[in-house]
């Protein structure tokens, strides 16, 4: 599904998808995500989108931690623990203006979130917004998770394909075939 702004060449030449909130929010209220010690009950555990477009699963994922988390703090500790959640959550993208897109999604989300679970203003938006610019970061994502490969497997055919695919820029179709044929044995 395209989103708001997402063109069919942006669909074609960078895999742009667009998914639905409702779509989101079923799709991270299946039993594993929400399971006890899960990362939407852990306040601290990290969470990190690949491709987070505009941010639709990491604000999703900001809103449940909220509600699994902060609803029984005392008036006091909410705020900091939102911006806890905030610490928590990383996105990444290969286009500026999809993370442009996302951050202000992040701020605007912990603002309505806030308001409508303790029917008060967000007390630290200044502070979240520092958090979600540092958090939701432009890059390619292929490229950070090939850094992570330990130095004895990065001489394999595999990584070396996804590594020019990524240096390319093609992170259609093709590339996500032979990541997802090698995902195993890569780490």
């Amino acid at each position: 599904m395209m989103g708001e702004g997402q063109t069919k060449d942006g669909v074609k030449i960078f895999a742009e998808v667009f998914t639905p909130a409702h779509v989101v929010f079923f799709m991270l209220l299946q039993p594993h995500f929400i399971n006890e010690g899960e990362p939407l009950r852990d306040l601290d555990k990290t969470i990190f989108d690949p491709c987070c477009g505009q941010g639709q699963f990491g604000c999703a994922e900001v809103v449940l931690k909220m509600f699994y988390n902060c609803l029984e703090l005392p008036p006091n500790e909410r705020a900091d623990a939102v911006l806890r959640i905030l610490l928590s959550i990383y996105g990444m993208d290969i286009q500026e203006k999809s993370c442009r897109k996302a951050r202000k999604h992040f701020l605007l989300t912990v603002q309505d979130a806030y308001k409508y679970f303790f029917n008060e203003d967000f007390p630290a938006m200044m502070e979240a917004a520092v958090i979600i610019n540092n958090r939701v970061q432009c890059g390619n994502s292929i490229e950070y998770m090939l850094e992570q490969v330990p130095p004895e497997n990065r001489d394999k055919d595999y990584y070396k394909n996804i590594k020019d695919y990524a240096k390319k820029g093609r992170i259609g179709k093709e590339c996500a075939d032979k990541l997802l044929n090698s995902q195993i044995s890569l780490f």
